[in-house]
C-alpha cells in the first residue's frame, strides 16, 4: 500500500487515538478504516452499517474463503429482512470492498 502525508484536523487525529488502541490499530490505520467504513456505507445506503461493519471485519479478520462462503449468504439474509422479502439480484459486493466473490 502507497502512502500520502496529508494534515487532518485535530480531532479527527485525537478520536483516532481514541479508537485505535482498543482496536489493535495504529492511528493512521484507525483513520483508514474509518475512510473504508464511510465509502462502505455511501456505497450501499440501504444496507445496516453494522452490516458493512461485519463484513469489513470479515475482510481484516478471516479472509477471502471464508468471506466468499459468508459474505453473500449475509448480504442476501440482511437485504430480505429490510424488504420483507426476497427481492432477486442484489448490487454486487465487489463494487463495495474491491473484491470478487465467486459463487
Amino acid at each position: 500500500m502507497t502512502a500520502l502525508a496529508i494534515e487532518m484536523p485535530f480531532d479527527i487525529v485525537s478520536a483516532a487515538k481514541t479508537y485505535a488502541a482498543p482496536n489493535r490499530r495504529t492511528v493512521p490505520a484507525q483513520i483508514a478504516h474509518w475512510a473504508k467504513l464511510g465509502k462502505a456505507v455511501e456505497d450501499n445506503p440501504d444496507l445496516p452499517v453494522e452490516f458493512t461493519k461485519d463484513i469489513l471485519a470479515a475482510l481484516e479478520e478471516e479472509g477471502d474463503e471464508t468471506l466468499k462462503k459468508s459474505c453473500v449468504a449475509k448480504q442476501n439474509a440482511a437485504l430480505a429482512s429490510l424488504c420483507g422479502t426476497w427481492v432477486g439480484e442484489f448490487p454486487p459486493i465487489e463494487r463495495t470492498f474491491g473484491r470478487e466473490v465467486d459463487l
